[in-house]
């Protein structure tokens, strides 16, 4: 969605002079103009006009899900340096669930601490921190449910995520999460988040801070009559919908050396008490002549009513493959 065209003009007589003029392009500002002094590379010193395309350079591996399930194999002095990562995240109801997920992983275990403050970053020591919100108010109490347009899908939100960065310099790690949007968005929306994230990214290249890209939820399907989703998520066509456009981040993110929490592919699989999944959950969709296998949240999560649209099972599932992000990215090899 963001572009920068570099003319050169050669000037001089004896001497030729290039000169680099940088112009932006947004899809939601016209040319020459900026959301806010987040993305103006001459106001803002975390802003780099030469952005390298892979900043803070990780491990080859940034997809996570179902594989990364196992926190028991990660080393404690690991998760303490997981815990440095100062974090933002904003998210829908279904992002609640990493949310509950976390809070169920620290209550099994301790050295799992974390802290969480709404619209704001907290800064306890030892202990992971993260900022839940983007800096939106529902009168004098915070707005935590934040949907495409508070965070990558308008210019406001575009503003409010540069300021919640640009007012927190510890932060080195953004992340949102769908609703169901994935299940409806043509794939053009699709590809306007892709290139926000990207765009984001770019323009803190030089502070480091990296974009976590994520997947929409495998709500929908078509499920065995009689299963707790089949009255709720039966929706052949709309999953369908939902895997291709999952496909195409999994694929960007493959092909661009961006992090991926993969929200869908967890949910998709069910796991022994190793971590290790053994039963992916899945129905076959037509699409005229072909027959595609697409997957969907295993029915054994469909418990709408016990928490952020699931079971305590699937968020705790989920806190898992996130703190092996963390450790991850914060230079666990995985041995």
């Amino acid at each position: 969605m963001s572009k920068k065209l570099t003319a050169f003009v050669i000037i001089g007589i004896i001497a030729a002079i290039s000169i680099s003029v940088p112009v932006y392009f947004t899809f939601f500002s016209p040319i020459g103009t900026n959301i806010n002094t987040g993305t103006n590379p001459d106001s803002n010193p975390d802003s780099d006009p030469n952005p390298n395309p892979n900043p803070n350079p990780l491990p080859a591996d940034l997809i996570f899900d179902h594989k990364d399930l196992n926190i028991n194999n990660i080393p404690e002095s690991w998760i303490e340096a997981a815990k440095e990562i100062k974090f933002h995240y904003a998210h829908t109801s279904h992002g609640g669930q990493i949310i509950n997920g976390l809070s169920y992983v620290q209550s099994d275990n301790a050295l799992f601490n974390y802290s969480r403050g709404f619209n704001n970053l907290p800064l306890e020591a030892n202990t992971f921190c993260m900022y839940d919100g983007n800096d939106y108010w529902s009168g004098p109490d915070t707005d935590t449910y934040i949907e495409p347009p508070m965070y990558w899908h308008s210019p406001d939100g575009i503003k409010h995520t540069y300021d919640v960065i640009d007012d927190n310099p510890s932060i080195t790690l953004s992340m949102w999460c769908w609703c169901c949007q994935v299940s409806y968005y043509p794939q053009a929306q699709i590809l306007e988040y892709l290139d926000q994230l990207n765009e984001f990214e770019q323009n803190y290249s030089s502070r480091g801070v990296r974009f976590i890209y994520m997947t929409g939820n495998a709500d929908d399907g078509d499920y065995p009559e009689g299963t707790p989703a089949e009255g709720t998520n039966q929706d052949p066509e709309a999953g369908y919908q939902r895997y291709v456009n999952n496909e195409l981040i999994r694929n960007y993110c493959e092909e661009n050396d961006k992090i991926l929490f993969d929200f869908a592919d967890i949910e998709c699989w069910l796991y022994h008490e190793n971590g290790t999944a053994y039963d992916h959950s899945t129905y076959d969709y037509g699409t005229g002549d072909d027959t595609v296998v697409v997957p969907k949240r295993h029915w054994q999560y469909s418990n709408l009513d016990e928490t952020a649209h699931t079971t305590q099972l699937n968020c705790k599932n989920k806190a898992k493959v996130f703190w092996s992000m963390l450790a991850t990215i914060a230079g666990w090899d995985g041995s």
